[in-house]
């Protein structure tokens, strides 16, 4: 269980209901509990909807949008030394988080302000530290591939999610 989120490719003029999306449609990028990446679609592109549904088209703009602001993250902070969560187990019938050194955002205020994290049932960490950087210097790489392999007078993407 968790979050699962996907980018999906459907050639122009085909019909994209619910019913045959997934038929004709290539998934064209995945992500795996990048919650913030989540948050950035459902706030641009579902208008504010987050129901796991196919909402608006994610324009080529969209994408060079998203690219940008991977790219200031990734220029714009600093991972300094700190403890990562690494999972949460039950102690005392409490949840508790379990750590291990490892790397931190050194100032989180510029995630918060333009790619900030969100919870939700199993959506994966809320802490600014190095898989939150991993997620972002991934899209960045997805986007920056889309950009090069999409023709949009061709085929449009939409977004996607579950959990």
């Amino acid at each position: 269980m968790g979050l699962d989120m996907y980018l999906i490719r459907v050639p122009r003029g085909t019909d994209t209901s619910p019913d045959t999306f997934f038929d004709i449609g290539e998934e064209v990028a995945y992500w795996r509990k990048a919650n913030e990446i989540h948050k950035w679609f459902v706030d641009r592109v579902q208008d504010g909807v987050d129901d796991c549904g196919i909402h608006n088209e994610v324009t080529m703009e969209d994408i060079s949008n998203l690219h940008n602001t991977c790219k200031n993250i990734i220029n714009g902070v600093k991972l300094i030394p700190g403890k990562v969560t690494t999972r949460y187990r039950v102690v005392d019938g409490k949840w508790e988080p379990e750590y291990r050194e490892g790397l931190v955002v050194d100032d989180v205020s510029l995630c918060e302000q333009i790619l900030p994290r969100q919870s939700g049932f199993f959506f994966g960490g809320s802490e600014y530290d190095e898989f939150y950087m991993d997620d972002i210097k991934r899209t960045a790489e997805i986007c920056e591939r889309l950009i090069k392999e999409i023709d949009p007078n061709k085929d449009a993407l939409y977004y996607s999610s579950s959990w």
